[in-house]
């Protein structure tokens, strides 16, 4: 989204289930139609829908799902079709929960013509029973009776309003049933308790301007199912654990740290993939409050008060996150987007002990190198091969950045989100060439490509960071990989990426029980525990995927 936005485009970020937001804006907006692959389009009483799986873009031609052709062939009105899509089942409704209704309709509502596909003659059956009952709120009763046991009625009814856009109604529910939640409804619920606050998350949220947040300030839940690691690596620790101290300092900054009667501190749950987790129950994380002079300033504060003193500190609370406060005066003569390079750098030095002065050199290298590069330039770079080291550390950097985007909503903006946007800072061909060369040994003349203008830069960024993580006790030394790193480990097999559950983590990053012994700079993870709760996902869809005639 923030792609789109720089480029001028409107974007924005669902309140409620997405689809339903497509279809309201559609409709409300008189769209020529919705260019998607989401069989629900066809379900939502709204504007015609194109198939993106077909677009030939060079043409600008593809196939348009008829709504009309599909009452016709199944002999329903358009305001049957939500019922239609509950009684095929949905993501919400399981097909499978159905089945014993669905084989009631074949044999008692059977299609007049037969057809070897079974699925498709049970929709045509599933049709033919809900069109020999009257559309109303009495007939209804029919449909429950027809429903297996275990089917709660009201779930069916829900599902049936959430195809319902704004101004409509189906003819099978009462006019007075409650719609689904409205925004203020979701406040109402939510677990943060200042309202002016939350509105401004949550418009925040809609227009695409925040990061994480709504989701922590409503729900105190947040979420990455996905990763791009090499899990033959055993060096490099997954990006769930490495910014779970930054996540920490969010939860802090925007839920405080005070302990409740139970002397339990503000927790948020994480549904986080690293080697280990499936994903079958969230992560509690405690907040953990930053340690500096005052303590954290509310929300309020950082949200609301304007006036250059409150900039300032909101760009000390984004420092103090990283453990960069002290360096305070260093980080604001820089430019901005350098400045937050240079944050996450020494975030990711202080806690992945195995980097070294060789990743740093790359790390600064491409961000010095990149601001001269034209995109033809960048496209057109030769790798002599590619790493997976590299490619690991290059996926960490991406999503060091998303991370720091969720920092600075928290903080109140101390820098445009614009600064932060990875093509801003970061190439990843670039910084993979850079990595080969830092490796085997190149110069700092030969890293910045004879650019002599950047040489006096380069050292001021990496003296910089290096201060700062001596402070916090680490030292960055020199580890250089070379050719040794560049070959073929004996007996591995491909690198391996996006793999969401391994059966350990490597030394030095373990766990037992999912308590994590972290040999980075914190210690204060005696708040990090398991809660066994199952995962359920909102996202509907009906399952059918047929083509109506064209």
């Amino acid at each position: 989204r923030f792609a789109l936005k720089s480029l001028g485009q409107e974007a924005f970020c669902s309140k409620r289930e997405a689809d339903y937001e497509v279809a309201a804006y559609g409709l409300q907006n008189k769209c020529m139609g919705i260019l998607g692959e989401d069989t629900d389009y066809l379900i939502f009483n709204t504007v015609p829908y194109f198939s993106i799986n077909n677009l030939k873009l060079n043409q600008l031609v593809t196939v348009m799902y008829s709504r009309e052709i599909i009452c016709d062939t199944l002999g329903l009105s358009i305001t049957e079709l939500p019922l239609f899509a509950c009684l095929i089942g949905n993501d919400t409704i399981p097909g499978a929960m159905l089945e014993g209704f669905q084989r009631k309709c074949v044999s008692s509502y059977p299609p007049k013509i037969q057809t070897q596909n079974k699925r498709a003659n049970m929709f045509l059956a599933v049709a033919n029973f809900i069109s020999s009952i009257p559309p109303s709120q009495c007939s209804f009763r029919m449909v429950e009776q027809m429903l297996p046991v275990g089917l709660d009625v009201t779930l069916l009814c829900r599902e049936i309003e959430s195809y319902l856009l704004p101004e409509q109604q189906s003819p099978w529910l009462s006019p007075t049933m409650p719609r689904c939640q409205t925004i203020a409804d979701e406040q109402e619920r939510a677990m943060y308790s200042d309202k002016e606050i939350l509105q401004i998350a949550m418009e925040q949220h809609f227009r695409g301007e925040n990061s994480m947040i709504c989701n922590i300030l409503c729900n105190r839940e947040t979420e990455c199912s996905n990763t791009l690691e090499d899990d033959a690596d055993t060096e490099l620790p997954g990006q769930a654990l490495i910014y779970l101290p930054l996540r920490q300092h969010i939860y802090a900054l925007l839920l405080g740290s005070e302990k409740d009667s139970s002397e339990t501190c503000p927790t948020v749950k994480e549904w986080y993939v690293y080697p280990g987790n499936p994903l079958t129950q969230p992560d509690i994380i405690q907040a953990v409050d930053l340690d500096i002079p005052g303590g954290t300033p509310s929300l309020r504060t950082l949200w609301l008060t304007k006036g250059p003193e409150v900039q300032e500190q909101r760009y000390y609370m984004y420092l103090a996150c990283f453990h960069a406060e002290n360096s305070m005066k260093e980080f604001q003569a820089l430019d901005a987007p350098t400045a937050a390079v240079c944050c996450l750098l020494v975030h990711l030095l202080l806690q992945v002990h195995s980097l070294s002065l060789e990743d740093l050199d790359a790390f600064v290298a491409q961000t010095l190198c990149l601001q001269g590069k034209s995109v033809d330039q960048l496209k057109h770079i030769q790798l002599s091969q590619v790493n997976s080291r590299a490619v690991h550390l290059g996926f960490l950097f991406v999503r060091g950045l998303i991370t720091s985007m969720g920092v600075n909503s928290a903080c109140g903006f101390p820098f445009h989100m614009n600064d932060l946007m990875p093509w801003k800072v970061f190439d990843g061909k670039l910084f993979h060439q850079k990595y080969l060369q830092a490796h085997k040994g190149c110069s700092a003349e030969e890293l910045l490509e004879g650019n002599f203008s950047l040489l006096t830069q380069f050292q001021h960024l990496k003296s910089l960071i290096c201060a700062v993580c001596t402070s916090r006790n680490r030292t960055i030394e020199s580890k250089p990989r070379g050719n040794m790193f560049l070959s073929e480990r004996p007996g591995r097999q491909d690198p391996c990426f996006s793999k969401s559950h391994r059966p350990y983590l490597n030394p030095p990053y373990h766990y037992q029980d999912r308590r994590y012994q972290w040999r980075g700079s914190y210690s204060h993870y005696s708040g990090f525990h398991s809660q066994h709760l199952g995962r359920s996902h909102s996202g509907r869809r009906f399952q059918p995927r047929f083509r109506s005639p064209r």
